[in-house]
């Protein structure tokens, strides 16, 4: 989850998937790369963003239908990536859209219910209050 301070307060960088639902950036591992190398990586192929890993808000679950591999079920381990000086960017072929959301409202506008949870859980630590 990039997240990035500004004079009214924190936003999180949403993106627009393939699908056409607004996700966090987020993608698959390459061989002998970290979880925390993998995010930072994906980010900026998809955003344009260089970033700070900072802490660990979560994982999620969920079944992936008709993936290379047939079936699957996905596991996605979530970061709380602080933005660098920069610009945000789609990349092509990456993704169709970004925007920054204001933190209060991003998980809400996020449409896949496991990213509205992660992300709930970042705010509460950006925010320095415990998750409810």
């Amino acid at each position: 989850m990039v997240f990035r301070a500004t004079g009214r307060g924190w936003e999180f960088l949403l993106i627009l998937d393939r699908f056409g639902w607004w996700t966090l950036p987020k993608g698959k591992g390459e061989r002998g790369e970290t979880p925390a190398q993998t995010a930072l990586r994906e980010i900026e192929e998809e955003t344009g963003v260089i970033g700070r890993v900072g802490s660990l808000p979560g994982t999620a679950c969920y079944p992936l239908e008709g993936a290379d591999d047939g079936d699957v079920v996905k596991e996605v381990t979530y970061f709380l990536v602080e933005a660098l000086p920069g610009e945000a960017r789609p990349q092509p072929g990456e993704v169709a859209d970004l925007r920054w959301c204001p933190a209060e409202t991003a998980p809400v506008q996020c449409d896949y219910p496991n990213n509205r949870l992660v992300l709930s859980r970042a705010l509460a630590q950006l925010t320095g209050r415990q998750d409810r």
